[in-house]
């Protein structure tokens, strides 16, 4: 019951509201960190924001993202988008130590610890659109994004996926909760 709470889809995607412009699920677990080559879905840098991340992968999650964080497909873009569900924020987790042993409560429906929407420098959302934007302007790293997401198909699709790409960041930093002109933090 817990997996199906935490990773069955929802129909939302990121960024909110986006109809022709979400981030792709395949995106996501091939992004690297903006000025490295390490993955950004890497469970011990997602929580590095206090994300929920499992200790094994799952059916529900072989790709270990935390809790909350899954994908849906999306007919209209013929691929599957990343899916954020009630869980990424109403999950929390505390940690109690025993007799020297740590033990996590899980809360299920409880506040999550993370500032999920936080637009501050090295917060989550601002980080990941960093990531996207040196994956669009690095040919070396943009390759490698390539390889992964077009897989035996590369180099074909490649200046679509450029595009797309592009598309999407713009997506992200015109959003409403993104725009400091709109004061909606």
């Amino acid at each position: 019951e817990r997996q199906a709470y935490y990773y069955t889809p929802q129909g939302t995607s990121m960024p909110q509201g986006a109809l022709v412009t979400p981030l792709r699920y395949r995106w996501f677990t091939a992004l690297e960190m903006p000025l490295g080559s390490e993955p950004f879905a890497a469970p011990e840098h997602l929580m590095r924001y206090r994300f929920i991340v499992d200790p094994k992968p799952s059916a529900a999650n072989p790709d270990r993202l935390p809790l909350g964080f899954t994908k849906h497909y999306d007919p209209a873009l013929g691929e599957y988008v990343l899916d954020l569900t009630c869980a990424a924020c109403h999950s929390g987790e505390i940690h109690a130590q025993r007799n020297g042993k740590t033990y996590a409560v899980r809360i299920d429906g409880g506040q999550a610890m993370h500032a999920f929407t936080d637009m501050e420098k090295g917060a989550f959302g601002p980080t990941l659109v960093a990531s996207m934007a040196a994956t669009l302007v690095n040919p070396m790293k943009f390759d490698r994004f390539a390889k992964k997401v077009i897989g035996p198909r590369y180099p074909q699709g490649k200046w679509a996926l450029r595009e797309d790409l592009a598309m999407t960041i713009r997506a992200f930093a015109t959003q409403g909760q993104n725009n400091p002109l709109k004061h909606l933090y």
